[in-house]
């Protein structure tokens, strides 16, 4: 399946346009999002479970403890004078 699909694109009647990448969007939904064009992402659930996430905190945390050791090893590693 292309990334750019030109039929949906030039469609005459983009309503009819069977490709879940395609939405048509009314001019009174866009109000309703406050005229706002970030509709929001489909959400896929068979990619990922969005409710088993760990907290941001949690993860952020992991992630500095990791590159603190990584740090750590790599000064182990400098060739001192």
């Amino acid at each position: 399946m292309p990334f750019f699909d030109r039929q949906a694109y030039e469609a005459e009647d983009r309503h009819a346009v069977q490709d879940e990448r395609w939405s048509v969007f009314t001019r009174e939904q866009i109000v309703e999002k406050d005229n706002s064009w970030d509709l929001g992402l489909i959400r896929d659930d068979s990619v990922l479970d969005y409710n088993d996430q760990p907290d941001p905190v949690d993860s952020a945390e992991e992630a500095v403890d990791l590159l603190m050791s990584v740090v750590k090893e790599l000064r182990a590693l400098e060739v001192r004078d």
